[in-house]
């Protein structure tokens, strides 16, 4: 195969630096708290304060890892035959462009601090992208035996195991991380003399040290191939029950945690195993049925536990309905307020003078007559269509008392004032700040409750992913480039104040950050590796352990993939996420030269 460490039957120490990202990157916690810039932005409070306990260690641990990777990787590199160093590059090809692209939206990003040190509820900037792209290319380069896959998927199993426990007890209601002994060990003193620390979720909702529950469904597809296959072909009677152990046990973590897009992606991971081991299945049907029974009898028996919560949330999830609302939009933009309202569109302007304002309406070219009550507090108009519309008249004490004016819909009150910023008609928001308020075109109008409110998010994002084709807005720069100002959209899907960070989407972070033609050359990547699977795996009798665990690690790249429509990239699962899909490359590439060897094609292939 590949020049690399050959370590038939001992451990190869050099992939030391992935099964720290398989066991324990995932377990590192750590108190951070910081100011996030977002103050600075009219849709975020002024002097907006993050604290994190799950994401900024993580991405400080794993920066250190690549710089160590990368150095073993450049001295494995150099040793290598110029020709076998040459087709891995070429291997790579795909990936190496889609490196150049961050390379470039970092150079031209919207904010550099951003996306070099990474922003709040993200931390994923630059060298974490980075060290992705080494993290997987050095699986691929290190990885040479058989015995370098069983290291690994052992490590799966070893990380696999305690989150799982982790979760277990936290579905039992028992939070080992939240125990004070154990916050000693992640959270300064004096941060505990000043404050308790509690977690956000409801007792017997799982989380595991993943920041969140959405991100165990990240990682159980990650991990729970690696437990299945391992359970099939392990030769050791203690290994196959603490695989079977620790697979069962990340289900039960997966349903605690309520996570609709993992147990989306198990039915997908099973589906796939399914239809490329029918007959397997079929054989050994006395081990596929009880288990299958074993998973459903689980979940019904949870879910009757939580009163239905669970199969109430994937009905949610799953109810695509058209929802309409009387407001569709106000604009600010222009020199005017233009409202959008029942199909019918009017603007509306004030003038102010030293001793009196006024207000004039148009409905298209109509001028309508406006009444105002006594002392001018308020304003009336009617519309064609007969509904009568209330201007309310507002004096803003924060900003020198500066005229404007309220429009109220739905019970739902929008202040505007072109008196602060003189001459331009500005909103002020749920933060008192001055904003423009504006209409997002969205391909999914109507559609933005669909998925726990991600249609709003997505239809938003959307847009985005032609405005940077080419190149991104930088990593960690979702926050400033997602439209927050579309103000009436985001009330109206039950938003709020909240603003976005992340599109919950893996695509979409990527196509917006990093620029669309990054996302294609990743896709490309991937395509190739799952064309490559199924020309490989499709139907065909496994004869190696090889092919178990390529079939087990393409199971995980599908699920973690099938994830990603719902779920966005994140430091607590996307390194392990590329770990593996390194080796089953490393696999695949392993098989072919096996291959190729039988054939008389090749005179050698290293183990």
């Amino acid at each position: 195969m590949k020049q690399g460490i050959k370590t038939k039957g001992k451990r190869n120490w050099w992939l030391l630096p992935l099964e720290v990202i398989l066991i324990f990157l995932p377990l590192v916690l750590g108190f951070h708290s910081e100011i996030t810039g977002y103050g600075e932005y009219p849709w975020c409070e002024a002097g907006h304060t993050d604290t994190d306990m799950f994401l900024y260690q993580k991405m400080i641990v794993f920066s250190i890892i690549t710089v160590v990777t990368l150095v073993a990787l450049i001295w494995n590199i150099v040793k290598m035959k110029k020709e076998v160093r040459k087709k891995s590059f070429l291997t790579f090809l795909p990936l190496f462009i889609y490196l150049g692209f961050v390379i470039l939206s970092t150079i031209a990003s919207k904010d550099l601090n951003y996306s070099l040190k990474g922003a709040a509820d993200q931390y994923e900037p630059f060298p974490v992208l980075f060290g992705y792209v080494v993290v997987i290319f050095y699986a691929y380069i290190m990885i040479n035996t058989v015995e370098d896959v069983k290291q690994i998927t052992e490590a799966a199993l070893i990380g696999g195991f305690i989150m799982a426990v982790i979760g277990i007890l936290q579905a039992m209601g028992i939070d080992p991380i939240m125990f004070p002994w154990v916050q000693r060990l992640y959270i300064d003193k004096e941060v505990l003399d000043m404050y308790e620390i509690y977690s956000k979720f409801p007792s017997g909702q799982a989380y595991g040290t993943l920041y969140n529950p959405n991100y165990v469904g990240s990682y159980v597809a990650l991990y729970f191939p690696l437990m299945l296959v391992g359970s099939l072909i392990s030769k050791v009677l203690w290994k196959r029950l603490l695989y079977i152990a620790t697979a069962f046990g990340l289900l039960i973590f997966l349903f605690a945690s309520q996570s609709r897009t993992g147990l989306i992606s198990i039915v997908v991971i099973v589906l796939v195993f399914l239809l490329f081991k029918s007959k397997e299945a079929v054989k050994r049907w006395y081990l596929v049925i009880p288990a299958i029974t074993f998973v459903v009898l689980s979940f019904s028996l949870l879910d009757t536990y939580r009163d239905n919560l669970l199969s109430n949330r994937l009905k949610q999830m799953f109810a695509i309905e058209k929802s309409t609302a009387d407001l569709k939009g106000i604009d600010t933009t222009g020199n005017a307020v233009r409202v959008v309202y029942k199909d019918t569109e009017f603007t509306v302007r004030m003038a102010v003078s030293e001793t009196d304002f006024g207000y004039a309406v148009f409905e298209g070219e109509e001028q309508k007559k406006v009444t105002y009550s006594e002392y001018k507090q308020y304003a009336y108009f009617t519309l064609n269509n007969g509904e009568e519309i209330t201007i309310q008249t507002a004096v803003y004490a924060d900003y020198e008392d500066a005229f404007g004016f309220v429009l109220t819909f739905n019970n739902r009150p929008y202040y505007f004032s072109n008196q602060i910023v003189m001459g331009d008609y500005k909103y002020l928001n749920e933060q008192q700040k001055v904003d423009e308020c504006v209409i997002i075109e969205n391909p999914l109008q109507g559609y933005e409750s669909v998925a726990s409110g991600r249609g709003y998010v997505f239809g938003r994002t959307f847009p985005l992913l032609s405005k940077y084709f080419f190149i991104g807005s930088g990593p960690d720069t979702f926050a400033i480039t997602f439209p927050q100002n579309d103000y009436v959209a985001r009330f109206q899907s039950g938003f709020g104040a909240t603003f976005f960070t992340r599109p919950h989407n893996f695509y979409l972070q990527m196509g917006v950050q990093t620029g669309t033609l990054s996302l294609i050359t990743f896709l490309v990547f991937l395509i190739m590796y799952i064309v490559g699977c199924c020309r490989r795996y499709f139907f065909k009798k496994f004869t190696r352990t090889e092919e178990w665990f390529g079939f087990a690690l393409f199971l995980a790249v599908v699920g973690f993939m099938a994830v990603g429509f719902a779920n966005d990239s994140l430091i607590v699962v996307s390194p392990m996420f590329y770990v593996l899909f390194g080796t089953g490359i490393a696999v695949n590439h392993k098989l072919c030269l096996v291959e190729k060897k039988e054939r008389g094609k090749v005179t050698e292939v290293s183990e």
